[in-house]
């Protein structure tokens, strides 16, 4: 994309950019926290203040409506939520000011967005709604397995367009609501070094197995640690203990087996190596941070949680087992449904008798192994997806201007 100009509105991941490809072109660094202005903040801090007046003025009235509705409930949280709106609305005012300003300087023709779906923040939604209102169309690039749980805030785009996965994620959102016409499918740039680099990551693989203990002449399960959280949706330690006894089970049925347990990062470990250590007092390791893929690539089967490592895993060419999955998540389910084993916490005899045979039984294995290949077959990845995204982001303004009506 030479004599393209990249502006990068939020600098997290600054220092792990690889400088060395992206300086032949121009780029420009801003982001909100950067870029406020002591005005914008005063703005701000004036509007917040007359929100909490009116709201002080309101809340009785609130509290009374939110009685009758259900005299037997406790309302509290919620008018506290209420409250944390308003103690929060001077950074979401600055922030619109600051993005407002930023794209009317910088006079942007695309706003690309991308984050996990754990990751968005409330200037993840702004940057669209202010694009929008300047009239810049803006696109949302798939980052991990997106939300398309219509109950969720996360299953919303806003975005003018979303870059999806395959057909497969695009149809998953059509009968959610979203219309077609703002669903593209591109694949995953973030995957296209994998298509064609298994045989380096197996190598690569083989090396850190080394490093970490496990014999490389008996199998390997690599089972990814479910993110233990204190949000009701989120795995909590008392499913996170089931988990790794089911693990311990498949172990103890299957003798010689080591496994490998993935962590999200380093911070996600805590206290679980020790805990680990005391059920797993051998043929067992734990990792952090780092590149799972070689991983995925040297072991012989995986087991996870509703997480990317499901594609990863699939791109590894792998066995794969889902588990443990939380009784809410219907709506994910479906999108695997028939092609990938999938239990929920309370499936845990089912989870185990089924990870058991994927880590004995070569048919098994064979059968896993030809549902994950069709699974694929609804997803765009080949490799090329960086070269789709990058047409389309060239493109973006025309298809913008042609889908608004005259």
């Amino acid at each position: 994309m030479n004599g393209c100009e990249l502006v990068l509105v939020d600098s997290e991941r600054f220092y792990r950019i690889p400088w060395r490809q992206i300086l032949p072109h121009r780029i420009r660094i801003r982001y909100p926290d950067g870029e406020v202005r002591g005005s914008e903040q005063r703005a701000a801090m004036r509007s917040s203040r007359t929100f909490m007046e009116q709201w002080t003025a309101a809340k009785g009235e609130v509290a009374a409506y939110l009685t009758s509705v259900r005299a037997d409930l406790d309302w509290s949280p919620v008018l506290q939520a209420c409250e944390s709106f308003i103690a929060y609305a001077p950074r979401v005012i600055a922030d619109i000011r600051t993005l407002r300003r930023i794209m009317t300087e910088e006079r942007p023709d695309v706003v690309l967005q991308m984050a996990a779906v754990g990751g968005p923040r409330h200037y993840f939604f702004l940057m669209a709604r202010v694009a929008a209102q300047l009239h810049i169309p803006s696109l949302e690039l798939q980052h991990a397995a997106q939300s398309i749980d219509p109950r969720s805030i996360f299953s919303r785009i806003e975005t003018d367009y979303f870059a999806a996965y395959g057909a497969g994620m695009k149809s998953s959102y059509e009968r959610v609501g979203h219309a077609p016409d703002r669903l593209i499918s591109v694949g995953s740039p973030r995957f296209d070094t994998y298509m064609n680099k298994r045989a380096e990551g197996l190598e690569k693989g083989k090396q850190l197995f080394a490093r970490l203990g496990l014999d490389p002449a008996r199998s390997v399960l690599l089972a990814a640690v479910p993110v233990a959280d204190i949000f009701a949706s989120s795995t909590d330690s008392y499913a996170l203990a089931e988990y790794f006894t089911a693990i311990r089970a498949v172990q103890e049925g299957s003798p010689g087996l080591q496994v490998l347990f993935k962590f999200h990062n380093d911070k996600a470990l805590g206290a679980a190596p020790r805990y680990l250590r005391e059920i797993f007092p051998v043929d067992s390791v734990v990792v952090g941070s780092g590149d799972i893929f070689p991983l995925l690539c040297a072991s012989d089967a995986v087991v996870c949680p509703d997480s990317t490592v499901i594609y990863e895993a699939i791109l590894a060419q792998k066995p794969l087992v889902l588990y443990p999955w939380e009784s809410h998540d219907i709506y994910h389910a479906r999108l695997y449904e028939g092609m990938v084993p999938l239990f929920y916490c309370t499936q845990k005899t089912e989870a185990v008798r089924s990870i058991l045979r994927m880590c004995t039984e070569a048919s098994y294995c064979e059968e896993l192994l030809t549902r994950q290949k069709r699974f694929l077959k609804d997803y765009s990845f080949d490799g090329k997806s960086s070269e789709r995204v990058a047409a389309l982001l060239r493109d973006l303004p025309r298809l913008s201007r042609e889908r608004k009506p005259s």
